[in-house]
């Protein structure tokens, strides 16, 4: 309690003119905006619906506004965790590796509203489990994009109460974050944003007529509720992103999102770090044991050229899983010809998990029963590798993306696959 006490005082030293401001955005999203109905085919699941209905019934027993910020780090994110003078030495060399890596975080802290203790000090900075694991999605997109300081327009779907954005913008104020979320999460990460850079420019879109020209270069935050995403057309997006939240919706989220982020948004890059190559109907965190888990968070449109493709095995209840940090660029090439240079660049490739990134989007906009089949092949042997046995925790045959490459294949040939030897890309290196 004296650990809360402190961290309510230190930020009700220059708080209190914004706590309106706060209080405001919850009833606005409490009394409007999550009584909307979702976009067509947009169904939230069931434990995410629970989770928000826990959400919004922390908020009603609020007596401050800051609270709501530290109600989001520790309902959504941030995992109690006693920080041991064992993990304090883990901390230390993971953070001197981190700073070796990248020297711009040398200055980057925990924030003040983390519970102290999940906190450990380190030559006077402070450190914590997540956030090493927000400075690994840095080094993630730092990996894939072509420069990371011209990176100035992001968009984030499922962005939790605003970690990412937080380092993002502490580590270059000149950028512009949009938050995309449901409306009861961007609560939280208002008040996180808010609390955290009290002068941000912020802007939130309630409606669509709240988006206009030019507001990416107005506003450090805007605050977009799912519901217009649509409507979403900025001057410029530099990166759209998504951690982990994809592969907890269903597939009608899945595809509304991804059809927005290739017809509306038009990112130059796309950041994914989601549960991939898995039998989500196992695992209970993507809705798989109530029915709704999605099949695949990767179906994309010919358009994308996979800079980064990073597989990340795990076991979570016994059950086998694997993480893709992938980071995509947007190209012009023409669907044929992307296919070629994908096959061609599968077969040049010596690292059998990005061979595998190109195999898997090869297949599966050419609708290729060779590539498919080589695909299963190759995955299997990776799991092979990965030791997973199947016996053990996973149906190989209830893989997403098995299921969406034999249905594309048992279709026919693919829809609209034009193009030939006078298609033109943006350049990949």
């Amino acid at each position: 309690m004296r650990a809360v006490a402190r961290r309510l005082k230190w930020v009700r030293s220059f708080l209190h003119p914004l706590s309106r401001d706060i209080l405001q955005f919850a009833a606005l999203v409490r009394n409007d905006l999550r009584r909307r109905p979702y976009p067509n085919g947009y169904a939230v699941s069931k434990r995410w619906q629970a989770i928000l209905n826990q959400a919004m019934d922390r908020t009603a027993q609020v007596r401050e506004p800051i609270e709501l910020a530290i109600v989001g780090m520790e309902l959504f994110d941030l995992q109690h965790e006693v920080v041991t003078a064992k993990r304090t030495e883990y901390f230390r060399r993971v953070r001197t590796e981190f700073v070796a890596r990248n020297p711009e975080l040398a200055l980057i802290n925990e924030s003040p509203l983390a519970h102290h203790e999940a906190v450990a000090t380190i030559d006077g900075a402070t450190f914590s489990a997540k956030l090493e694991q927000t400075l690994n999605y840095y080094e993630d997109i730092k990996a894939g994009v072509d420069d990371v300081n011209e990176i100035k327009v992001i968009v984030e779907v499922g962005s939790g109460f605003g970690r990412l954005a937080r380092l993002m913008h502490l580590l270059d104020r000149s950028r512009c974050y949009v938050l995309v979320d449901l409306p009861e999460s961007l609560v939280f990460a208002y008040a996180f944003l808010r609390t955290s850079f009290p002068e941000s420019r912020i802007k939130v879109l309630a409606n669509a007529d709240d988006i206009v020209p030019g507001m990416t270069q107005h506003f450090d935050f805007i605050f977009c509720p799912i519901h217009q995403l649509v409507h979403l057309k900025l001057d410029r997006v530099d990166l759209f992103v998504n951690t982990y939240s994809f592969a907890e919706m269903t597939q009608g989220c899945v595809n509304h999102i991804l059809d927005c982020v290739e017809r509306v948004l038009k990112p130059r890059f796309l950041y994914s770090l989601n549960l991939v190559f898995a039998d989500k109907t196992i695992h209970f965190d993507t809705g798989g044991l109530d029915g709704e888990g999605n099949e695949t968070v990767l179906a994309l449109q010919p358009e994308w050229w996979p800079k980064r493709f990073v597989l990340i095995p795990g076991v979570v209840d016994t059950k086998y899983r694997v993480t893709g940090s992938v980071v995509l660029q947007h190209v012009t090439t023409l669907p044929q010809l992307l296919i070629r240079e994908l096959r061609a660049a599968e077969e040049a490739e010596r690292d059998p998990q990005k061979r595998l990134g190109y195999l898997y989007l090869s297949a599966l906009w050419s609708r290729d029963q060779d590539l498919a089949d080589k695909f299963f092949q190759d995955l299997r042997r990776l799991f092979g590798e990965f030791g997973f046995t199947p016996a053990q925790g996973y149906h190989f045959d209830k893989i997403g993306e098995v299921l969406v490459l034999r249905r594309g294949i048992a279709f026919g040939s693919p829809a609209e696959i034009q193009g030939g030897s006078d298609g033109k890309k943006d350049e990949k290196t």
